[in-house]
């Protein structure tokens, strides 16, 4: 996965004391809580719920995984994703403790699938066009050969 993303009608900055939505326990809700107090947060428990309050004029912002924004904003022209971007918050599978034949055959076969650029392979066939064909699949697809 790759970096947090903001659609808004403000700038990154102003986030302090604006009304903000975000999906409750998500990666946007952590970040927002530690890092900009101030925002006033409205927690939703679906994108759906936070993205039809941004559009109702509920909220001035919402802070959520840019694949789901860039997909919205295009839907929804009137808004926009920022520039900004929050670190990328890459996913990882979890191997129980002590099982090394698993933990082994997962990390091989990542690393083939890496090689292969697989990911990137994914995001032409599927996200290209939905997203828009103007932007870089490495802002959205994080993968190593590794």
């Amino acid at each position: 996965m790759g970096p947090l993303s903001i659609i808004t009608s403000t700038i990154f900055e102003d986030l302090a004391g604006k009304k903000v939505v975000v999906v409750n326990g998500s990666l946007g809700d952590l970040y927002l809580t530690k890092n900009i107090p101030s925002a006033q947060l409205t927690k939703f428990e679906m994108n759906t719920e936070a993205l039809q309050a941004l559009k109702d004029g509920r909220a001035d912002a919402y802070l959520q995984d840019n694949v789901v924004l860039y997909y919205w904003a295009r839907q929804n022209p009137e808004f926009q994703v920022l520039p900004e971007k929050i670190e990328p918050t890459p996913w990882a599978p979890a191997v129980k403790e002590g099982n090394k034949e698993l933990k082994d055959w997962v990390n091989s076969e990542l690393s083939k699938l890496g090689k292969e650029q697989y990911l990137h392979k994914l995001y032409e066939e599927y996200l290209r066009n939905e997203l828009g064909p103007e932007l870089d699949p490495d802002d959205f697809v994080i993968e190593s050969s590794k």
